[in-house]
């Protein structure tokens, strides 16, 4: 049934009371606001007095008497059945009157429980988590509290039984079988407990309600007033939660929580006050009207009576009585903001003044006795509010406020700010919403910036002089050309001499940086830059709108600090922290044009970098030293100045015993980073070749979200193949491998016992081990003149290597010919013993004025793609891998033939024993293994020998791939379809297709909603991925070992964006580990 018919039927007040079955609880959970029941006061319940209780008046009672009459009458469903429809409407139909004209129902469960019928204006009833049960023998309460870590799952589902019977069939007195169960929750609590509650309503067949909605309680709170876009806070009992919302979504990256706002917090500040300032009396004191201006309280009658302190020897009194949540919502009050700051310090240093005018005390029954409250607690008590300690963290209502506001973006704030929603019994405290304005107030005004990371607090702003910036300004657009230094991102210039890693090359600055560091220099104030040595090396770069440069670390050369002088444009400096797993971004600061920053302490330590952006967002990302107002910043030209004292040493924190430190240049011998290379998935075969995962202590066995591979990054990698546990990568001229090399699939010469089976487990014990498993990368030595490196691609166990020579290198396991050898003279290919490695004969091949483009090794196959739309292939053909209907394998290349036959081909792909390709005119071809159904709509046969085209009207196919159990491709607008067997993106209930479908466009819309048109797809054993014209990647299907890069081990049944820093250039899925190669930087 849709939802929305309850909000099209006539509202008469019967129907507004049989909407849905409602629970309400402080539970986390998710719900989207077309499913909200037609409760729309109940979020007046949420924000009303701790403790007080609601009751319908007597028509109203007449009216649930005879509604529970009539739902006496209603049919019980199965336990099973229920349980599958949990969340969510019914598998059978239900008819709409038995759904409509069930009685409906509201309860908290928390410290205050209210339960009650939706529609209604107030709650049935409200009473505490810990309550006597008239039917139960004296002194027995209800089980509380209602969920324990400690207790079994048995013993969790029986006290949850017992708790729901309870409040159903004696405070309900209704049964609420077959009926909606809506469960208000809070976004804090963890799943299991969820789970739980769901368990204990429908396996229990005296409860079993028809179904479950966990609907967030700050979701409601801003539908009760009809809005949209607004924050809500919720000043519960055990802490305050502040969540944004946006058009009726939550935003669950930008909550905020705190322990201090709430009103245990508050009970816990009353009982400190009380045992510092409180009395207990035998009898009453008259309080005067007048009081003393001068004096700490109001003047009191005489009595001999002076009472006690209230001491700890009290506490079990005032704890039976309820003591302290009385005190707190009867007697205490927010304060102006004024006196609240005069009370703090006070409070801070008892020898400061207090007020002038105390606050009248007053006097409770404490048992015989009187307890005297003073009036600094019944006004001191709500402080904790509005206090802040930056020592220990801890924030103040308004500050929590600013804070999660400041998240959002900037066209958001103040919507937002505009529409601040606030339930809890806090709220109706006397004066807090007064307060609170002014508070809130009294920070902007004072321009609060909301709390940045400790690294970044080092960092120091000045607005650079007019005159200085000008004058640099010009002289370096006057700089001759030699000077510049072009660079694939920017250029710069280099002042002050070069420094090699063995030997010091000095050099004048010039006259023009001389001046301009004079001045400098004679900046007055706190701008003291280098208080022992002038600076004596300037580097000026060069950015132009979409360029930037990689986050990196200055090195020990600039150490302890560095300074930078912003001309022409602003710029967005990101900080990052390398962790061992994943690089962390701890805050970014604005660089206005004409400002000097300096940057010291841990941030410089910190990675650092500019985005390669044409314009910059202003958001809580960069939120540190934004002033003005706005979305976006263009940019324009930018120069960066930075002059600099750079002393030559070995390390940021030990000095070289007898050498003294000289002043240099900016080291400039290290290799500038050309692309990077990152790897996740299955490790411990050292594919990676990141030596540190399998070197004690760390010795990890998988990567679930991708790490930078540092031993490529220099290595300028244009090419990365993975296979099955050992992986490729190259450059235009030189081949690395890393992994298994059991086989030689990453060459190296033969070893002496040739008879010696692979024995991986004795890890680095000898010479042969050594040759037999890489885990650092080795460079694998080709041929010289053979050209650049054209193409690269990694089978089980050999591997595929094409140049611009039309020369192609076959090595590793030749067990069936894939190597382009006979395999009965040659079972593996390799280096011989003179380090030379045979190219293979490819004369079969080429043809007069032909050429070989790209190279394609599937399992045990290999292929080969010529210029002129033929392809050739060898290997094994027992699945109609070969494409020639040979059922066997074949050492020498052979046409592929079939449909292909007279069509230019111009792409192939396909990760095991399926294989695809793509002609000229964006047709697609298919053949060898159909077991689980790829090519069903062609033909049943478990293989097909000789390659058929695909039936299906798809568009231009541009990039075709294949799975071991299904097939992917895209086309020239940018759509993938999907089809065959098992994860194919369509969820978890979409395990095969017969025929392509196509996987709705916007899941591959990335995160900053830049264009999701799809202009490649790659394919593993079991898993997908694809590329988006924006360098985005998206994967999904089977995460064994983490090989999706998800930061999870779950498989993903639709797409989700891989997270990366940069745009992606390209990819490749092996059976166990993927790599990812980045677009040049």
């Amino acid at each position: 049934m849709d939802p929305n018919e309850i909000k099209k039927e006539p509202q008469t007040p019967s129907s507004q009371k049989r909407a849905s079955l409602t629970f309400a609880r402080n539970h986390p959970g998710s719900l989207s606001p077309r499913r909200l029941p037609t409760s729309a006061s109940y979020a007046s319940a949420l924000s009303s007095t701790t403790g007080s209780t609601f009751n319908p008046s007597a028509v109203v009672r007449r009216e649930l008497e005879l509604e529970r009459a009539e739902s006496s009458a209603s049919t019980t469903r199965a336990s099973s059945a229920r349980r599958q429809q949990s969340i969510g409407p019914p598998q059978a139909p239900v008819s709409r009157r038995s759904m409509d004209f069930d009685p409906t129902n509201i309860a908290n469960i928390r410290q205050q429980r209210r339960i009650g019928f939706a529609g209604e204006f107030v709650p049935l009833d409200v009473f505490r988590t810990e309550w006597l049960d008239p039917m139960e023998t004296a002194g027995r309460t209800v089980p509380s509290p209602i969920f324990c870590r400690d207790w079994s799952e048995q013993e969790q589902y029986e006290r949850l039984v017992k708790f729901f019977r309870v409040i159903v069939f004696r405070k309900l007195i209704n049964p609420i079988a077959s009926r909606r169960v809506v469960i208000v929750e809070s976004l804090l609590t963890p799943t299991w407990q969820r789970q739980a509650l769901a368990r204990a309503l429908f396996d229990c067949t005296a409860l079993a309600p028809h179904s479950i909605l966990f609907a967030p309680s700050h979701l409601l709170c801003s539908f009760t007033f009809n809005t949209k876009t607004c924050i809500v806070l919720d000043l519960g009992a055990n802490e305050a939660v502040l969540f944004p919302i946006v058009e009726g979504i939550l935003m669950l990256h930008n909550w905020e929580t705190s322990i201090n706002a709430c009103a245990s917090a508050l009970e816990m500040e009353a009982k400190r006050l009380m045992l510092k300032y409180g009395r207990v009396r035998r009898h009453p004191v008259i309080v005067l009207e007048s009081c003393d201006e001068g004096g700490d309280e109001p003047e009191q009658a005489e009595t001999s009576d002076d009472g006690r302190p209230f001491a700890e020897c009290d506490l079990p009194l005032a704890e039976s009585m309820r003591l302290w949540e009385d005190l707190v919502f009867r007697f205490c009050f927010v304060t102006t903001a004024a006196r609240g700051r005069r009370l703090q310090t006070h409070l801070a240093n008892p020898d400061s003044p207090y007020i002038t005018r105390p606050v009248p005390p007053v006097q409770l029954q404490f048992g015989s006795e009187l307890l005297y409250i003073p009036g600094i607690v019944r006004e001191a008590v709500a402080e904790l509010l509005f206090t802040h300690n930056d020592e220990s963290g801890c924030r103040s209502v308004p500050q929590l406020i600013l804070d999660c506001i400041s998240r959002v973006s900037i066209d958001l704030r103040r919507v937002l700010l505009q529409n601040l929603l606030i339930v809890g019994g806090i709220s109706r405290l006397p004066g807090f919403l007064a307060r609170l304005k002014t508070e809130l107030l009294d920070l902007i005004a004072d321009g609060y910036k909301p709390q940045i990371s400790p690294k970044l607090v080092d960092i120091k702003f000045y607005q650079f002089p007019h005159e200085i910036a000008g004058e640099l300004f010009c002289s370096w657009l006057g700089a001759p050309k030699p000077k510049w230094r072009q660079l694939s991102n920017r250029r710069l210039q280099n002042w002050g001499g070069v420094v090699s890693q063995k030997f010091l090359l000095q050099e004048e600055l010039p006259k023009w940086l001389e001046n301009c560091i004079d001045k400098i220099m004679k900046i007055p104030g706190d701008l003291t830059f280098f208080p022992e040595n002038r600076p004596n090396h300037v580097l000026v770069n060069e950015y132009l709108p979409g360029q930037g440069i990689l986050p990196h670390t200055d090195g020990p050369a600039f150490f302890p600090k560095i300074s930078t002088i912003t001309l022409g444009s602003h710029a967005l400096l990101d900080f990052y922290e390398e962790n061992e797993e994943h690089r962390e971004h701890v805050g970014s600061v604005l660089l206005e044009p004409r400002s000097l920053i300096l940057i010291s302490g841990p941030a410089y330590k910190l990675l650092h970098g500019i985005d390669e952006v044409t314009s910059d967002g202003i958001s809580i990302r960069n939120l540190l030293n934004c002033n003005e107002i706005g979305t976006t910043y263009d940019l324009t030209r930018l120069a960066s100045f930075l002059p600099n004292d750079v002393i030559e040493t070995s390390s940021l924190h030990e000095e070289i015993p007898g050498n003294e430190p000289k002043h240099v240049h900016e080291m400039v011998g290290r290799k500038r980073l050309t692309r990077v290379v990152y790897g996740s998935g299955l490790c411990s075969t050292g594919a990676l070749a990141i030596e540190k995962l399998l070197t004690p202590p760390v010795l990890k066995q998988c990567l679930f979200q991708p790490m930078r591979i540092g031993r490529m990054n220099t290595r300028k990698i244009r090419f990365i193949a993975a296979g099955c546990g050992f992986s490729l990568f190259a450059s235009n001229n030189e081949l690395y491998g890393s992994g298994l090399n059991n086989f030689y699939q990453i060459s190296g010469p033969k070893r002496r016992d040739e008879d010696e089976r692979p024995n991986l487990e004795s890890g680095y014990a000898g010479r042969n081990e050594a040759e037999m498993w890489y885990i650092h990368g080795r460079r694998i030595v080709l041929p010289e003149d053979i050209g650049n490196i054209r193409c690269i691609s990694a089978g089980r166990m050999h591997s595929v290597v094409l140049t611009d020579s039309n020369k192609i290198f076959c090595f590793g396991s030749n067990s069936h010919g894939q190597c382009g050898a006979d395999p009965l003279d040659h079972p593996v290919v390799t280096h011989d013993n003179q380090h030379e490695l045979k190219e293979m004969d490819v004369s079969s091949i080429l043809e007069e004025d032909v050429e070989i483009i790209k190279v394609h090794a599937s399992l045990d196959t290999s292929f080969a793609l010529c210029s002129n739309g033929k392809l050739f292939a060898w290997g094994l053909g027992t699945d109609g891998q070969l494409g020639n209907g040979n059922d066997q394998f074949q050492w020498k290349p052979s046409l592929v033939r079939g449909d292909l036959e007279g069509e230019k081909i111009v792409e192939i792909g396909g990760s095991t024993d399926t294989l695809v390709a793509v002609n000229e005119d964006g047709h697609l071809f298919i053949w060898g293994q159909n077991e689980y159904g790829q090519m069903c709509s062609i033909t049943d046969e478990p293989q097909i020998f000789l390659p058929q085209q695909v039936p299906f009207k798809l568009g231009k196919i541009v990039g075709a791939e294949a799975t071991g159990v299904s097939c992917i491709v895209c086309n020239s607008d940018g759509q993938v379809f999907t089809w065959g067997s098992h994860v194919l993106g369509f969820g978890p209930k979409v395990e095969k297709l017969t025929k392509p479908m196509q996987i709705d466009p916007p899941l591959f819309t990335s995160a900053m909603n830049e264009k999701n048109w799809v202009v490649k797809v790659f394919a593993g054993g079991s898993c997908m991925g694809a590329l988006t014209e924006a360098g985005h990647l998206f994967t999904w299907g089977s995460n064994k070992h983490g090989v999706l890069a998800l930061s999870h081990r779950n498989h993903q049944y639709f797409p989700f964006q891989v997270s990366f820093a940069e745009s992606i250039k390209d990819a490749s899925f092996g059976p166990h580990h993927s790599l990812f190669l980045t677009n040049k930087v």
